[in-house]
């Protein structure tokens, strides 16, 4: 007996067989829990004063995609290697040392940092934001100077189901010390 073909599902019966990705449920507003866990599609980090921080990379789950973060700073000045500003910054685990540091200065009303994962794609594009792309973020105790720490669980876009051990870093922030100049 001939078998009858298959007849095209719509988008709706699609998305009512497999589970939403984490970029569909965050373009739908929803809040995101994966095994329990709270997954963010970017950190949001207030900053008040002037301060100066780093980024640890400590690991990766695979060769590709290579993993990596953007960085950036809203109402403040973003600075890398001591003296370069810039608006962000973009850092691949494979091509920066394992310890990046970075300073807010001049933070203004709302000043806040964003970070966010990204990996390289096909033919070396920058890819951020699909599938089911996410971070775990976990704030660790602060320190007695004021300083903060998290450590963050990346999971790339291009995987079938989230893996949250794609990219794992530590980031720090800490104050500022007032300068004796004038």
């Amino acid at each position: 007996m001939a078998r009858r073909p298959r007849q095209a599902r719509s988008k709706k019966e699609v998305a009512s067989v497999r589970p939403l990705t984490l970029t569909e449920q965050f373009d739908r507003g929803m809040r995101v829990i994966h095994k329990g866990r709270e997954v963010a599609q970017v950190m949001r980090v207030p900053v008040m004063h002037p301060c100066k921080g780093h980024i640890e990379f400590i690991s990766k789950r695979r060769r590709r995609p290579t993993p990596g973060i953007s960085m950036d700073a809203k109402n403040a000045v973003f600075v890398f290697n001591e003296n370069e500003k810039m608006p962000g910054v973009s850092v691949f685990f494979d091509r920066r040392p394992a310890y990046v540091p970075f300073k807010v200065l001049s933070p203004k009303n709302a000043a806040m940092l964003h970070v966010w994962n990204i990996w390289e794609g096909d033919y070396g594009s920058q890819d951020a934001w699909l599938v089911n792309s996410g971070m775990i973020v976990e704030e660790q105790e602060p320190g007695p100077d004021g300083r903060r720490r998290w450590l963050v669980r990346c999971s790339s876009g291009p995987n079938d189901e989230p893996n949250f051990d794609d990219l794992v870093f530590r980031m720090e922030l800490a104050p500022l010390k007032p300068s004796a100049d004038p």
